[in-house]
């Protein structure tokens, strides 16, 4: 579920628009903090359940070591596909048409910050809107690649986690499997 929420808060936000409001992004956003706090927590409790207490303190590293570098990777492959569609955006949108100085464009290719600053010190608030539509489209770009990585999160939860199973506690309480050792340790 959590992973279904994550993916769906990013595909909504993949729609963002340069005009889109303050209430839009609080939405998608919020759909997108609420999926990842319930996949992490599946998935810490999950990792974790079948552990020994003697080997607990090795497991909640080695999941805190793939939650650390998880985060740069995927950061890495949103941005890698942002910046790919981003100039290739601008490269569509004729950056080197006649009358537009070479160091303007290549500011737009290096950055939104770059764009907008060059784009505006030189007068042009078409090449501006060009940088603005080519970053939203490179951030949709990449919501919708996070978004398939969310959804194949799914799919691998969904065929290896067990499910339904249930089981008493020590205080004849039922429980999903796992949680209890995950609470525990």
């Amino acid at each position: 579920m959590g992973f279904m929420l994550l993916a769906g808060g990013l595909a909504v936000g993949a729609a963002t628009t340069p005009t889109s409001g303050t209430a839009f992004t609080a939405g998608w956003t919020t759909l997108v903090g609420a999926g990842t706090g319930l996949a992490l927590s599946v998935a810490t409790a999950a990792a974790l359940a079948g552990l020994s207490a003697e080997r607990s303190g090795t497991g909640s590293a080695v999941v805190q070591a793939f939650n650390k570098a998880s985060g740069p990777l995927g950061a890495a492959i949103a941005g890698s596909v942002l910046v790919a569609v981003y100039r290739a955006r601008l490269d569509s949108a004729r950056l080197g048409r006649p009358g537009l100085p070479a160091t303007v464009a290549e500011s737009a290719r290096r950055s939104l910050y770059d764009g907008t600053a060059a784009a505006r010190a030189a007068g042009a608030p078409g090449l501006e809107q060009a940088v603005h539509a080519a970053f939203v489209d490179g951030m949709g770009a990449a919501f919708l690649v996070s978004a398939a990585i969310a959804v194949l999160g799914a799919v691998a939860a969904l065929t290896v986690l067990p499910r339904g199973r249930s089981r008493r506690t020590e205080i004849g309480q039922p429980t999903e499997e796992g949680t209890a050792d995950a609470v525990a340790h």
